[in-house]
């Protein structure tokens, strides 16, 4: 593909493959349709996406001497026109995981379940340093709002871990690579690392990806269960402010921060996107997107750190707990939030 773009990271020798039809078209124009009406192992071979690698050793020259390091391996990629691409150096304990034995694992995986899914992109990134998947996998209502699920998939020949993961948006590029890390709310996330026997960790994804969709169908009930409990829009402070108690021994009142962070969930469970205040679902959604891309993650950072923070860190860890507490909140948890936000509001004014 003739083209070098930064953000999405598509660069000449990459290639993203996409079905035929307008329904696959992408945002950035840079797609390859397929031959026939969905995406074939032969569309990933004829453009390069399912590309030989190899194993070099590694020699060293200084001061006109030649010096092997044996415990070092050169990853190479051969291209369709034969050129050979440098990709990564790495110990001799490195397994290569092939684009070719990912896809395999991940369709006969995705067929031995109930669910059904359709391949809408596949392709490389950084000049075959990366390789991705995306599956769409239909769509829910909760609320009134219409979620996409897709069942994405990439990995690095770069020391980076093949990975699994469910989220609500498409693979197209390296940028919508990190939003949908972004964007992923709680779902099991899956990983195989470059050690050991690598072909029999892809092997055993079936059950596992099985396991992935299971978690999105108790995480979508749940959603439902909190759609269905409505709440006085009085309480929402309250039912937030009870959420920073349940690891705090006795507390009389919260720290600046910790109100600054009740109040910034309180206002988006009303004013976020499609929140209106009146469930629990509108305060789990405020609490989502304010450890997902509000002050949660920090306003300043930038979206790689966001979505990292997101993902990996204290904002991940957050939005699962919060997600847990909502669904046992009672009327004690309440009231003892109301009664700290009242005392930290009266200690304001002294």
């Amino acid at each position: 593909m003739e083209t070098n773009t930064t953000v999405e990271a598509i660069n000449e020798l990459d290639t993203v493959l996409v079905p035929q039809g307008s329904d696959y078209k992408m945002y950035h124009g840079l797609e390859v349709e397929s031959e026939g009406e969905f995406v074939t192992p032969r569309d990933a071979k004829r453009h390069g996406v399912f590309h030989p690698i190899e194993r070099a050793r590694v020699h060293a020259t200084l001061d006109g001497l030649t010096i092997p390091l044996p415990k070092q391996r050169a990853l190479i990629a051969r291209t369709p026109d034969d050129r050979r691409i440098p990709l990564h150096m790495a110990t001799d304990k490195y397994s290569v995981i092939k684009n070719e034995v990912i896809a395999k694992a991940v369709s006969k995986a995705l067929r031995k379940t109930d669910c059904d899914s359709t391949l809408s992109s596949m392709g490389t990134l950084n000049n075959l340093k990366m390789f991705f998947m995306s599956y769409k996998m239909g769509e829910y209502d909760v609320n009134g709002d219409k979620h996409n699920t897709y069942l994405n998939v990439t990995s690095g020949h770069n020391g980076e871990a093949l990975r699994v993961f469910l989220s609500g948006l498409r693979l197209v590029c390296k940028n919508s690579i990190m939003q949908a890390l972004s964007n992923e709310k709680g779902f099991i996330n899956l990983k195989v690392t470059h050690r050991g026997d690598v072909d029999v960790k892809c092997a055993d994804l079936s059950k596992s990806i099985a396991g992935l969709i299971e978690g999105q169908r108790k995480h979508i009930e749940a959603m439902e269960i909190l759609a269905a409990q409505k709440v006085a829009k009085r309480d929402v402070v309250a039912i937030v402010a009870g959420y920073f108690l349940q690891d705090a021994m006795k507390t009389e009142k919260f720290s600046a921060r910790t109100m600054n962070t009740v109040s910034g969930i309180t206002d988006l469970a009303f004013d976020g996107k499609g929140n209106r205040g009146e469930t629990m679902y509108d305060v789990l959604n405020g609490g989502t997107e304010y450890w997902t891309s509000g002050e949660g993650v920090g306003v300043r950072t930038s979206n790689a750190s966001k979505a990292y923070s997101s993902e990996y860190g204290t904002a991940a860890k957050h939005k699962t707990r919060f997600a847990d507490y909502l669904l046992s909140a009672d009327e004690s948890s309440i009231e003892a939030g109301r009664r700290v936000i009242i005392e930290s509001l009266n200690a304001k004014l002294v």
